[in-house]
C-alpha cells in the first residue's frame, strides 16, 4: 500500500492517520495531530446513506484546512460503481497526493482509474496505492505491483 518513493527519493514515514471523511469532529481534530500524512476515507467507514455527506465534509475540510507538509491520501469506492466515481471527481478537487484504492484483486483496477485520472488531466504526481485486502488479491499481487510501471 505505501509508495516509499516520492520523487525518486526514499520517503519513510512514521505514521499514517486514517480517518472517516463523515466524521467532522476527527477532521477538525487533523490540524493539532503530528503525522506524516492522513488517509481520508470514503470507502468502508462511511455508511451508503451518508457518501455524499462525506464527500462534501471532505471537500469543505480541503478548502478551509491547509495541511502544509504532510502527505494526503484519499480512499475512495471502486469506480466500478457509481459511487466511486463520484468519489474520485470529489478528490481531484481536493488535489491529494494519492488516491487509494479499496481491494485491489487484478491489474485492471489500477488501469481503470490511471485511465480515469488521465482522462480529467489530474495532476502527474497524484499517486495510485493499491490495498490488497482479498485472497484473490494476494495471490495476484505480483501483476498489481508490475501494472504500476
Amino acid at each position: 500500500m505505501v509508495d516509499f518513493y516520492f520523487n525518486n527519493t526514499v520517503r519513510p514515514r512514521r505514521s499514517l492517520l486514517s480517518v472517516p471523511a463523515i466524521n467532522k469532529r476527527a477532521l477538525a481534530k487533523l490540524k493539532t495531530l503530528d503525522c506524516d500524512g492522513v488517509i481520508f476515507d470514503l470507502e468502508d467507514s462511511v455508511a451508503p446513506d451518508l457518501k455524499d455527506e462525506a464527500r462534501d465534509n471532505l471537500l469543505t475540510f480541503f478548502k478551509d484546512t491547509p495541511l502544509a507538509g504532510r502527505e494526503t491520501i484519499i480512499r475512495i469506492n471502486p469506480v466500478s460503481v457509481n459511487v466511486g466515481q463520484r468519489d474520485l471527481k470529489a478528490a481531484l478537487e481536493c488535489g491529494p497526493n494519492a488516491i487509494l484504492l479499496p481491494k485491489v484483486e487484478q491489474p485492471s483496477q489500477i488501469q481503470d482509474v490511471a485511465d480515469l485520472l488521465a482522462e480529467a488531466d489530474a495532476p502527474d504526481d497524484i499517486k495510485i496505492w493499491a490495498m490488497i485486502e482479498t485472497p484473490k488479491g494476494i495471490l495476484n499481487a505480483a501483476s498489481i505491483a508490475e501494472s504500476s510501471h
